[in-house]
This record gives C-alpha cells, sequence and structure tokens, in this order.
C-alpha cells in the first residue's frame, strides 16, 4: 500500500473512533438519563387517585343499587300512585290497577339508585381536599345495561381537579355486578300474572326455575313473592293484592 492509501486509512479509522465516542458520550449524557426520572417526579398521582376513587365508589352504589332495586319488585323509587306491602315490596298487582315494569324500566331504577346514591360515597372528595386539591364534581349520567349474568354500569360524571398548580379533568367512569336480573325479574312477572289461575298450595310451583330459589308469604289478601339468586344471593321480591283468600 503506499503512502496516500495508508493515510486515508488512518483517516477513517480517526473518523470512527471520533463517532463512536460522540455516541457514547450522548447516550451516557447526564440530560440524556436523567428525563424519565423528572418525568415520573413531575406526573401528579392525584388525577389517577381520584378516579380510582369515583370507580370504587361506583362500585358499591351499583352493588347497593341492584339489592335495592331488586328487593322492591324493579322500583327506584317506589312510584307514588302503587302500594306495596311493609312499605318495600310492591303490589304488581291489585284489584285497582295493574303495574309490571319491563327491563327497561328496571335499569332506569338502578340509574336512578346510582345518580343518587354515589355523592353519599364520594362525601364531597374530603380526603382529597385535605391534600390540598380542589375538586369540583358534576351531576352523574348513568347507563345501566342488565345482562344475562351481570349489571353494567357507565356513568359520565364531569370532575375537574385542581391540584400544585395543575387543572386535570375526568369523566367517563365503568362498573359491573354480578346478577342475573332479567331472569328473576321474568320469574315474578310469570308468577304475579298466572296466580289468579293456581290453587294456593301451588303458588310455589311457578317458583320452582334452575339455579333460583323460590319463597311464598301469604298475609290474607296479599302474596309475596321472592326469587334469590343463591350465587349473588340478591332477592327479587314482588306481590299481589286481590280478593282471593288463603283457606
Amino acid at each position: 500500500m503506499g503512502r496516500k492509501g495508508q493515510v486515508s486509512a488512518l483517516l477513517i479509522i480517526c473518523a470512527v473512533i471520533l463517532i463512536t465516542i460522540s455516541l457514547v458520550s450522548l447516550i451516557n449524557s447526564p440530560e440524556r438519563t436523567s428525563l424519565p426520572a423528572q418525568k415520573a417526579q413531575t406526573e401528579d398521582p392525584l388525577p389517577e387517585q381520584t378516579k380510582q376513587f369515583v370507580t370504587a365508589c361506583l362500585q358499591s352504589t351499583l352493588e347497593d343499587g341492584v339489592r335495592s332495586v331488586a328487593n322492591r319488585g324493579g322500583f327506584y323509587p317506589i312510584p307514588p300512585e302503587m302500594e306495596a306491602y311493609e312499605k318495600i315490596v310492591p303490589f304488581y298487582i291489585t284489584p285497582k290497577y295493574s303495574r309490571i315494569p319491563t327491563d327497561t324500566e328496571i335499569s332506569g331504577s338502578i340509574e336512578r339508585y346510582v345518580q343518587d346514591g354515589i355523592w353519599a360515597c364520594l362525601d364531597e372528595f374530603d380526603t382529597f381536599k385535605r391534600e390540598g386539591a380542589m375538586i369540583i364534581a358534576g351531576k352523574p349520567v348513568a347507563r345501566a345495561t342488565m345482562r344475562s349474568r351481570d349489571v353494567m354500569i357507565e356513568a359520565q360524571m364531569p370532575i375537574t381537579i385542581d391540584h400544585d398548580g395543575r387543572t386535570t379533568a375526568i369523566d367517563d367512569f365503568q362498573a359491573s355486578t354480578q346478577a342475573r336480573l332479567p331472569e328473576m325479574a321474568a320469574i315474578a312477572r310469570e308468577a304475579t300474572v298466572a296466580q289468579e289461575a293456581v290453587a294456593f298450595d301451588r303458588l310455589e310451583d311457578l317458583l320452582r326455575k334452575p339455579g333460583f330459589k323460590g319463597n311464598i308469604m301469604i298475609d290474607n289478601e296479599t302474596v309475596v313473592y321472592m326469587i334469590t339468586d343463591p350465587a349473588s344471593k340478591i332477592t327479587f321480591g314482588a306481590s299481589v293484592k286481590n280478593k282471593r283468600v288463603a283457606r
């Protein structure tokens, strides 16, 4: 190799060494390695904690609501024009009226319960306010969906969080709970409508459905039906008042 060739080769080697040193310096520079740490330090955990808190409240309120609505025959609140046994279990049928809720009406009852009941759990976000946060929550709008084995709730609830000079907005929340409400409501409808044609000692046969336990209480002109799902321990109640008297 001539002298020119040797010089060219030497220049190429030097260039490669310089590029390698530059890359290593860039990768190991304090500015580059500290970026993730800086980002982690600047993230405020309070908005995520608030979302988890609201979701937990939505979950517990939904569970309470499903049980309460089921106990009350699918109504919340019980309509003022309806009578109710012991002011709890509504009469689907009386000599004056027939009022049996559809699945859509039952879903609406759960939505109203959640919208009314979640505030008690939120407790005005007192825990977060003690940490210096200002939280403003708008009126929740809930949408309940009754499926074969559970009830899902989707809630739009605009929440604004002011903390450490930053403002964060969140508004979408979801929860679900185990409950076979459509099937339980169907059993209650069938039993109350068919009652007139069935002897009193055969009424329990109306509730004999696979996977459920049925109980009947007769109090003079009143018959109360209770359908229980052993898996979720939820009881659906309905009652009928007529002129038939148990003998």
